[in-house]
């Protein structure tokens, strides 16, 4: 077995939340994004959008101003929260929305320095939460679940055994939960886990694995 874990992102996602017009079956929806790559982008929608469902996007990155109109497919919908979407932006407009993308790296460096999340870690790697924000972030079902599991501050190891059969979806929660900076692999930026659990006891589990009494030490 594999002594450590490789990030299964293979796009860089910036914690962008832009503006977005979202046109679908029911019309036109305002929409924000909750992070943005070359390849798609996940956004809350205050209306319901199906798997599957074709989108025409424009986005407006509210610090620069740039923005971009595209096509898209909606891969996945979380249930919990309601709203939160997965878009994959379409092949025929790649060359557009990677320029967008650089353009605004360009402008803000610090996005770059955000996005450092390892590509592989090590299955004895601790894990810790950061502090929580006075607006804690949307989450989906898998991430509510992972990062239940490690406000125990678990390692990479520990978390993969107690997730089991599914490790594949947790893991991608987890290292989007590091790329979003809610978990952090240095215990100085480290916050209490006590108050991520108060926060995290009235949303929906994402599966069996949430239904442990989680003790932070």
């Amino acid at each position: 077995m594999s002594s450590f874990i490789q990030n299964p992102r293979k796009a860089l996602r910036f914690p962008l939340q832009c503006g977005a017009v979202v046109h679908g079956s029911a019309g036109p929806e305002f929409c924000t994004t909750v992070d943005v790559s070359v390849l798609g982008c996940r956004l809350v929608a205050a209306q319901p959008l199906s798997v599957g469902e074709r989108l025409f996007l424009r986005l407006t990155e509210p610090r620069t101003g740039h923005d971009l109109g595209v096509g898209g497919t909606v891969v996945w919908a979380a249930e919990d929260p309601p709203g939160l979407v997965g878009v994959r932006f379409d092949e025929a407009g790649q060359a557009q929305v990677e320029r967008w993308v650089d353009g605004i790296a360009g402008d803000q460096l610090e996005l770059l320095h955000h996005e450092r999340v390892p590509d592989r870690l090590g299955l004895t790697t601790r894990l810790y939460v950061s502090p929580i924000p006075t607006e804690p972030p949307a989450l989906g079902d898998e991430e509510v679940a992972v990062l239940r599991t490690i406000c125990r501050q678990r390692t990479v190891g520990d978390l993969r055994h107690r997730l089991g059969a599914d490790w594949s979806r947790a893991q991608r929660a987890l290292f989007a939960l590091l790329t979003r900076g809610v978990v952090t692999l240095d215990q100085s930026e480290a916050g209490d886990p006590r108050t991520w659990l108060e926060h995290l006891e009235g949303l929906k589990p994402a599966t069996a694995w949430d239904d442990a009494v989680v003790e932070p030490r």
